[in-house]
Order: C-alpha cells, then sequence, then structure tokens
C-alpha cells in the first residue's frame, strides 16, 4: 500500500510538472500574442496617419494643379488680348495713312493707333506674370504630389506589416510577425521620411 502511494505521488508530481510546463509555455504564448497585438496596433495607428496626409497632399496638390490651368487660361486671354490690340493698332497705322488728305481724321486714327499700342507693354506683362504663376503652381503641385508618394509607400508597407503580423498569430508563426515588424519599420520610416519632405 505504502507502494502504491508513493507510486501516486511520484504520477501526481509528473502531472503537476507538465501543467506547469504547459502554463509556462502558454504564458509566453499568451506574452506573445499581446506583443503582436500591441505592433499591430502601433502599425495601424501609423497607417492611418499616413492614409489621411496622404489624401490631405492629394487634395492639395490636386487644387494647385487646378488653379494653375486657371492662371494658364489668364494668360492666354492676356495674350489673345495683346494680340488683338496690336492687330487693332496696325489698322488704325494703316487707316492713318489712308485718311492722310484729312488731317483731323488722320490724327484720330493716329491717336487710336498709339491708345492701342500703349495697352500692349501692360498685358504683356500680366500674361508673362500669369506664366510664372502658373509654373510655381505646377512645381508645388508636384513636390507635393511626390510627398504624397511617400506617404502612399509607407501605407502600403504598414498595412503589408499588419497582414503578416496576423498571419503570425493567427498560424503561431513567430517569422511572419518578425517579417511583418521589418514591414511596419520599413513604413514608419517612409511615414517620417514624408513628414521631413522626401521623396524619390
Amino acid at each position: 500500500m505504502a507502494h502504491e502511494i508513493e507510486l501516486e505521488t511520484h504520477e501526481i508530481r509528473e502531472k503537476f510538472e507538465q501543467l506547469r510546463e504547459e502554463h509556462e509555455r502558454d504564458g509566453s504564448a499568451s506574452r506573445w500574442i499581446q506583443m503582436v497585438a500591441l505592433t499591430t496596433g502601433v502599425m495601424a495607428v501609423l497607417a492611418a496617419v499616413g492614409a489621411q496626409e496622404s489624401a490631405t497632399l492629394s487634395s492639395e496638390a490636386l487644387l494647385l494643379s487646378n488653379r494653375s490651368v486657371l492662371a494658364q487660361a489668364k494668360a492666354s486671354d492676356a495674350w489673345n488680348e495683346y494680340q488683338a490690340d496690336s492687330v487693332k493698332s496696325k489698322v488704325y497705322d494703316t487707316q492713318t495713312l489712308v485718311a492722310a488728305g484729312n488731317p483731323s481724321q488722320a490724327a484720330a486714327f493716329s491717336g487710336q493707333a498709339q491708345s492701342e499700342a500703349a495697352k500692349q507693354p501692360g498685358l504683356q506683362s500680366e500674361a508673362q506674370n500669369l506664366e510664372a504663376e502658373r509654373d510655381r503652381l505646377l512645381t508645388e503641385s508636384g513636390q507635393k504630389n511626390a510627398i504624397h508618394e511617400t506617404f502612399a509607400r509607407s501605407l502600403g508597407a504598414l498595412q503589408i506589416g499588419i497582414a503578416l503580423a496576423a498571419i503570425g498569430a493567427v498560424t503561431r508563426r513567430r517569422e511572419s510577425w518578425y517579417l511583418g515588424c521589418v514591414f511596419g519599420l520599413a513604413g514608419a520610416g517612409l511615414l517620417g521620411w514624408g513628414f521631413a519632405g522626401g521623396t524619390f
């Protein structure tokens, strides 16, 4: 009978050790799952920030591009008016020559020719200023769009990181989580690069 009690105690001790080992493994797995949840949460927040900034920059780039189109249209109008005034000036010059026999009429035509010619420098300056504004707006739009691309790449890397970490949690494969963390770090780096105005 003492032998049976000793055997049961030994079995209980083994069972206890087995349960303790399982608990430790479960605790380790539980801590790892918490780390996966934490890292995916951080990546999700960074992805949200990147998506918001990307959308904002995209909208700003589009607005600047539209403003450049408007500046180009105004510049074209100014150049058209410049050309029209040039033609009017030449017509009045011709009429001045034709009306040479009538001094008062020739003087009136000559005055109108000079009036039309006097408008041209202002119109030329206005058209050139509008073209310069168009170029500035296009450059600024291009810069914002390039930074938007940096944020879009950041968002892509973060989304891949989240997906790989989730796959790692479901399959209990730490390698997948590690790879997800690498993508998450790359995405975070690109996010910082975008905020610094970095482009590719």
